[in-house]
């Protein structure tokens, strides 16, 4: 990786000398320089660099000035007039645009685009629904669980199964069900479901078989050697491989590979890190802290941020890595573009709970509030969503709500919905037997007695009681499940790939997290979120000024650095947060989360220890020019006099200190 993250390419031998530059940047000197003095031009001209041609998303150029200036109904206006800047000419997703007034207007709450605000063109969802069309006005239909993809005419036909599920012809012309494959199988022939085509990861393929047999000692992947011994060849993220045993051990936050150390090569003779945990960058064998908010850090100058944690973006403007709005997984300083699993975007580009089914909009702050429903109910003012059978009476349904089947009689060519055994927890059921289930709700599982079983603790999405398809909140998936389709590939359901998951719990003081389970994205009672950080109310800030004889020294020393202030005061790394570093006489700004009682002994005992090894002259094998230290949150007669660092001022630093730059 080059050292300047504006680098294209650079040289092999010496990563500081660039040879390409990104768009806007110039080649001088092996430098990368930036062309444009506006951060929002995207070309300017090249006798003036002042001058800007174009601009960024939802900036137009002032003719008079030649500068970059935002549109007036940002951010849901992407480009406007020039010559009028209320007027809009495109709109962001989830908006049309109005070509009579140049008003961007919402569409419906799940639409990605529209033409109006009742018509649909797509949805926010990437499978599990289907877009209807009643009377001209989109309806929003929900597939069956098992299903990815179905019709737009009769949501309960699929065309695209879940792995795990094969596609199954029923006696009805053109209508197709998902009936679940083997356990084991992530695609299965749809002649025997227990002819397995393809795996999970976490299992082999027996040709002889044509069956799954799991891996061994937690291994992601293996292969199998000879007849019978089957071979380790990967792990999970935090699992490395034993060579010795063939066997994953847990490297994530542990004595084995040190902390943070994400995969390691561990044998008889040594333990070598190679890869840390997002949030930690590799020095000397070592994971050390990236400052807060950055998810990637140079190795060479770690305040140098290469990329932002989830849930921050890049401010052009101050050169930081800032915190996006709550429960927004990643955003741009218009707001946020996407939000975490359970949550959708408002028309403010903030995140609000998603809609409960069967909810097709609701109101914001209320998900259980049905403004309007998904195909198979009816709205009604005062009671919300009702499960609409009506058509029983005429014979002619086409789609029923779940815990209904539909049962064709096709001699009379009619249709009517069943209702199925209400304790069997069933989506659907055989319409002729209504306490065997066919399909199950999400949270359940189809056992081998057609019974719907609840997923295993902290899974949210199963196929089995062993094999987990998404985490439940306050768990985080250690291998993260994907589902992905080949347009080179003709068979749909072999071309799609699906990664089950290990759901780990998060640790204390994250509430929520992702990536694993101490990177924070929600906080606990008593605890305050600062950019991927929960730092408890009461917190030890600390300022302190090194003077290591280089950035290298400093960068060799910086674990040493946050050992010696850890053990001092007798916390993990993971209470540390480094907020900002600034080179020259290397300058650190942070906090280290207390548990004790503010009060106490222990708090003050402490306090006191850390401030006597600032003190002493030396933190980490570097000289220490100088320090402050101050409790916040707390009240203690030994605050340091020397100013410090408030809880409120550490967190501006963390907005105006530059922590380096990355590419946007």
């Amino acid at each position: 990786m080059c050292d300047d993250i504006n680098c294209l390419t650079c040289s092999y031998a010496n990563t500081s000398n660039c040879s390409a530059c990104k768009s806007v940047y110039t080649l001088n000197n092996g430098a990368c320089m930036f062309t444009c003095t506006q951060a929002q031009c995207q070309s300017c001209n090249s006798s003036n660099p002042g001058q800007c041609i174009t601009c960024q998303s939802t900036y137009y150029v002032n003719s008079i000035n030649g500068i970059c200036q935002l549109c007036s109904n940002t951010p849901q206006c992407t480009a406007c007039v020039a010559t009028n800047p209320d007027i809009c000419t495109a709109c962001s997703s989830g908006y049309f645009l109005n070509v009579a007034n140049g008003v961007c207007s919402a569409c419906l709450s799940y639409c990605t685009t529209c033409t109006s605000a009742t018509v649909c063109t797509s949805t926010v969802y990437s499978s599990g629904y289907t877009l209807m069309t009643v009377n001209g006005v989109s309806v929003l239909g929900v597939c069956d669980p098992s299903c990815s993809q179905c019709s737009t005419a009769n949501p309960t036909s699929c065309s695209v199964c879940l792995p795990g599920f094969y596609l199954s012809t029923t006696s009805i012309t053109g209508i197709a069900s998902c009936a679940p494959c083997n356990v084991n199988c992530q695609s299965c022939s749809p002649h025997n479901p227990n002819t397995c085509l393809s795996c999970y990861s976490g299992f082999i393929y027996i040709n002889s078989t044509q069956s799954c047999s799991s891996c061994l000692n937690g291994c992601l992947t293996c292969i199998l050697q000879g007849s019978s011994t089957i071979i380790c060849t990967s792990c999970p993220t935090g699992y490395s491989i034993n060579f010795d045993s063939s066997a994953c051990i847990s490297t994530a936050n542990n004595t084995i590979c040190g902390q943070n150390c994400a995969a390691c090569t561990i044998s008889i003779s040594s333990t070598i890190c190679s890869l840390c945990v997002p949030g930690s960058t590799l020095v000397n064998g070592q994971c050390i802290i990236c400052p807060a908010g950055c998810s990637i850090c140079s190795s060479v100058t770690i305040s140098t941020c290469v990329a932002c944690a989830q849930g921050n973006y890049y401010d052009i403007t101050t050169g930081n890595c800032l915190s996006c709005s709550s429960n927004c997984v990643s955003c741009s300083d218009i707001g946020c573009s996407f939000c975490a699993i359970g949550y959708t975007i408002t028309s403010s580009f903030t995140c609000a709970e998603a809609c409960i089914y069967p909810c097709a909009t609701c109101d914001l702050g209320n998900p259980a509030s049905c403004l309007d429903c998904v195909a198979g109910y009816t709205f009604t003012s005062g009671t919300g969503c009702n499960a609409d059978i009506g058509c029983n009476t005429y014979n002619n349904c086409t789609v029923c709500p779940f815990g209904y089947s539909i049962s064709y009689m096709v001699s009379t060519n009619s249709s009517i919905c069943i209702l199925c055994n209400q304790n069997s927890n069933c989506a659907r059921c055989n319409p002729d037997i209504p306490s065997q289930c066919t399909i199950c709700n999400l949270g359940t599982y189809l056992s081998s007695s057609y019974v719907c079983q609840v997923c295993s603790a902290g899974c949210n999405n199963c196929l089995s009681d062993t094999i987990c398809i998404q985490c439940s909140s306050g768990y985080v998936a250690q291998l993260a499940a994907s589902i992905s389709t080949s347009t080179s590939n003709s068979n749909s359901q072999s071309a799609l790939s699906n990664q089950p998951v290990i759901c780990l719990a998060c640790m204390s003081p994250c509430l929520t997290c992702y990536n694993n389970p101490y990177t924070c994205s929600t906080c606990v009672a008593g605890y305050t979120f600062l950019q991927n950080l929960c730092i408890s109310n009461f917190n030890f800030g600390f300022s302190v000024v090194l003077n290591p004889s280089t950035n290298t020294t400093f960068a060799y020393n910086y674990y040493a650095f946050l050992l010696d202030i850890s053990n001092t005061v007798n916390t993990s790394f993971s209470s540390l947060a480094v907020v900002s570093i600034v080179y020259g006489s290397v300058s650190l700004t942070g906090n280290v989360s207390i548990t004790a009682d503010p009060n106490s002994n222990t708090a003050s005992t402490q306090f006191q220890n850390l401030q006597n090894k600032l003190n002493s002259g030396w933190v980490g094998n570097m000289a220490v020019a100088s320090s402050s230290l101050v409790k916040n949150g707390g009240s203690s007669s030994s605050d340091s006099g020397s100013g410090g660092l408030s809880k409120t001022l550490v967190i501006v630093l963390a907005t105006v200190i530059p922590i380096g730059s990355i590419s946007t």
